[in-house]
């Protein structure tokens, strides 16, 4: 007996929530699906989302990469014209060095002219100072 009343108040309770159910969908049942919907539809909108910011960061990286490639071969063309201009100063610089007078000589070729400057006239003692030397 306690046992068919157990099993009757079982039966009730389950039938009760049944109907709680049903009237909760009544209610709620609209709402409940809209909500539904509008969930998977924010899902939908993330998921695109994500996989376009997956392509972006895949196009960052592969821009960050070219101009990386690019940056490297700027510094290359730098230190090439470097070198070439380094090149060209020290051949200069040679040049100069062989085109330019000893000091010593000069000195010494100023002291011979001013001797003969003092023996004779300057156009006289330009002549023999450029026979002197050639």
């Amino acid at each position: 007996m306690a046992r068919e009343k157990s099993d009757t108040a079982t039966n009730t309770s389950s039938t009760q929530a049944d109907e709680i159910s049903r009237v909760r969908d009544i209610l709620f049942g609209s709402y409940m699906r809209e909500y539904e919907r509008r969930f998977r539809n924010l899902e939908d909108e993330l998921e695109r989302q994500k996989e376009r910011l997956e392509e972006l960061w895949q196009r960052v990286d592969a821009l960050e990469s070219k101009v990386d490639t690019s940056h490297r071969e700027v510094l290359a063309e730098i230190r090439k014209q470097l070198d070439q201009l380094y090149a060209r100063l020290q051949k200069r610089i040679a040049q100069v060095e062989e085109e330019s007078v000893d000091k010593g000589i000069l000195g010494d070729l100023l002291i011979e002219f001013g001797s003969r400057i003092k023996g004779g006239t300057v156009t006289e003692s330009i002549q023999e100072l450029l026979k002197d030397h050639e």
